[in-house]
């Protein structure tokens, strides 16, 4: 099983989200969370599965989808490190 790291920003990220979702239903939000932690251990386990793409201060990094937010992360050789989770309308722009 791939090894799953977050900066400091993606667990910042993580916990907004969540308290946003909770917000309006604390279950949802649980059930967010369940989801998105279940995708981490499957993307540190086939890191490349991921979309190759460049962000202007990390360079290149993979991306992955879940619902609304995008998932960044920099595969390793144990696993991923994901360096921000966003709202796919918010400010990050890679390019492919």
């Amino acid at each position: 099983m791939g090894i799953v790291t977050r900066t400091r920003t993606a667990d910042r990220e993580l916990l907004a989200v969540v308290r946003r979702i909770a917000d309006e239903n604390l279950s949802a939000a649980l059930n967010w969370l369940e989801e998105i932690e279940r995708i981490f251990k499957l993307l540190a386990d086939h890191p490349e599965a991921g979309e190759r793409c460049e962000l202007p201060r990390h360079g290149p990094v993979r991306r992955h989808v879940v619902g609304n937010y995008v998932v960044y992360y920099r595969p390793f050789a144990s696993g991923i490190h994901i360096l921000h989770i966003l709202h796919g309308a918010r400010g990050i722009h890679p390019s492919s």
